[in-house]
């Protein structure tokens, strides 16, 4: 189920126990996508996955999902991500 970043952080937790009575696969981008630890709180708090990444355009974006395990789905961008790394290496 995609959010498209639209759940305000401040009630992304109780959606996500709203919605898991009927058990989505997951819940994708529920909030905005620099807020990484905001991502992560809400993972540990939630009955259902958590999906993100193709929004994020730095591979030290990615990085930082997955050290703070902000997500349980990682879904890169290859492209822009890729784009980035390029750019970096010259």
């Amino acid at each position: 189920m995609d959010a498209n970043q639209r759940i305000p952080t401040a009630v992304a937790g109780e959606w996500a126990a709203t919605l898991a009575p009927f058990r989505p696969y997951w819940l994708e981008e529920p909030i905005g996508a620099a807020s990484h630890a905001d991502l992560a709180a809400l993972r540990v708090a939630s009955d259902i996955a958590i999906a993100s990444g193709e929004s994020e355009t730095e591979p030290e974006e990615l990085d930082d999902l997955l050290q703070l395990e902000a997500v349980d789905v990682i879904q890169p961008d290859v492209y822009r991500v890729g784009l980035a790394a390029t750019r970096a290496i010259g």
